[in-house]
């Protein structure tokens, strides 16, 4: 049985997240779960092996069933209504051309197209994306030619359409196991503009601390977290398991004291997210100026240079977050052991944020010292 405390988070669209977010975000929760059939034919990638092996059960997939994916008559017409629009505009008279076709890693990639997998499509949306001419058959042959037997139940699709139906496949999922759903890109195409046609929903609570989720990771977790080597990447993971369950329920809260799944309208949701992790920023740089007072030694930029992209499931399908700030925190000389954590789920996610960042420091800014970078 699960311990009920663990954290566990559901990505799309892709098989693999860039492997610095996963990182920062894997300080937060427990667990990151991909949407990933068993006949896919994925191998991962070294860089994922290397941190599956260290930490068993931490980097996971989950294999969709029939019931995963299918599709209400509402959402069916949302997806109608958005597919029409992608072909609409789109060059609908462009041929083929195979001069853009690359390959990445021994997989082929084609620019504003992406190879979606047969088990993730209902048969109701596999007609859709064929009827507005969204699959490219063309395409769709040269893969399946080149990929053999790995390839044969994949159809190269509109990456706008293909992300929205990950990321209803995303929500749906989600939402029967409880999980928050987070991702690493920018969702292209948003059916915001689909309000006008009197269809819309509020949003999940998964998908909204999914968001508010990656928003946090992006002004707490040290940019040196991403270059730790594995092995110290573990053990300060390790270290700091307690940081996962504190977040977990100040997400929860600020969620719910906030009402964030209450919020329509996503440009109001996307602002009153940003500011709620600013503000949460603000109050680890003032606990950590009253904690160490003149151990301080200089403001540094720890962090990276504005918060991570999200595209979380706000509606089914969803509504693409895109989140922008910035964040400074503290350089410190000394590091202080505090003995028992502040009262609140703030406070105490201060403080370990606190802490965390003196981790890294001293794990990783000496040794680029040392490199003179």
């Amino acid at each position: 049985m699960q311990n009920m405390n663990h954290y566990r988070a559901l990505y799309y669209p892709a098989f693999e997240p860039n492997i610095k977010w996963l990182k920062s975000h894997l300080i937060l929760v427990d667990e990151i779960s991909r949407i990933i059939p068993k006949d896919a034919g994925y191998e991962a990638s070294d860089s994922i092996k290397v941190l599956k092996d260290l930490m068993p059960g931490v980097i996971t997939e989950y294999d969709p069933s029939s019931e995963d994916v299918t599709v209400d008559d509402l959402n069916l017409r949302r997806l109608e209504n958005a597919f029409k629009i992608i072909r609409d505009k789109r060059d609908k008279g462009r041929p083929v051309d195979t001069s853009n076709i690359v390959v990445s890693n021994g997989m082929l990639e084609f620019p504003g197209r992406v190879m979606l997998h047969d088990k993730k499509l209902c048969e109701e949306v596999h007609h859709l994306l064929k009827y507005y001419h969204l699959i490219d058959p063309a395409l769709t042959t040269i893969a399946r030619a080149v990929g053999g037997q790995d390839a044969e139940d994949y159809w190269v699709t509109n990456q706008e359409a293909s992300d929205l139906v990950l990321s209803c496949v995303a929500d749906k999922i989600a939402r029967k196991n409880g999980l928050d759903t987070i991702t690493d890109q920018h969702l292209a195409f948003s059916l915001t503009d689909l309000d006008g046609l009197g269809v819309r929903s509020t949003p999940t609570a998964g998908s909204v601390e999914g968001s508010l989720l990656s928003a946090m990771t992006s002004v707490s977790i040290s940019v040196g977290v991403e270059h730790l080597a594995p092995e110290k990447y573990k053990e300060l993971r390790d270290s700091f398991a307690e940081i996962r369950s504190a977040f977990q329920l100040l997400i929860r809260e600020l969620v719910l004291r906030n009402r964030l799944d209450q919020i329509e309208d996503e440009t109001a949701l996307r602002e009153r997210i940003d500011q709620i992790a600013k503000a949460f920023d603000a109050k680890v740089g003032k606990y950590r100026q009253t904690r160490f007072g003149r151990s301080v030694r200089a403001w540094a930029p720890l962090y990276v240079g504005g918060l991570i992209s999200i595209g979380s499931a706000f509606v089914c399908p969803p509504v693409a977050a895109v989140l922008a700030g910035v964040s400074l925190s503290l350089q410190v000389i000394d590091r202080k052991i505090n003995a028992s954590a502040p009262p609140g789920a703030t406070e105490q996610c201060c403080r370990l944020v606190g802490d965390l960042t003196d981790a890294v420091v001293d794990m990783y800014y000496p040794r680029l010292l040392l490199q003179g970078t």
